[in-house]
């Protein structure tokens, strides 16, 4: 599996309550990190009509632009790792780590011991 080679980062997603969402990619030792994708938690537990209704769906979901220019919410791993990687890229910025992956993705783990993206952390 590519997440699994070294110099891979692996994402996760995960949920508004800072879970792994029902979707998300898992495995003990394959996830690098986690940010937020969005859950269905929410949906399971109530049913679709009781989701929409009471605005559980606005709680779960990720709010994106469409191909028709307009917005519309969704969620998945894909909507967590540009989280991941555009918190990198800020860090290799930041610290002026350009060509040096291995010092950027070291500093970033001790940023980010906890697996779980924050955004602060990087940007001190």
């Amino acid at each position: 599996m590519p997440a699994q080679l070294s110099k891979v980062v692996s994402v996760g997603s995960i949920g508004p309550l800072n879970t792994q969402s029902i979707f998300s990619n898992y495995g003990r030792n394959f996830i690098d990190y986690y940010a937020a994708g969005g859950d269905f938690s929410y949906l399971n537990q109530y049913g679709q009509e009781k989701w929409m209704e009471e605005g559980w769906f606005e709680k779960e979901l990720i709010l994106t632009t469409g191909m028709d220019g307009g917005y519309y919410q969704d969620a998945g791993v894909s909507y967590a790792a540009p989280k991941v990687s555009g918190a990198i890229a800020l860090l290799i910025s930041k610290e002026k780590l350009k060509n040096k992956p291995n010092k950027a993705l070291n500093q970033f783990k001790k940023l980010n011991q906890n697996k779980y993206i924050y955004l602060p952390n990087v940007l001190k």
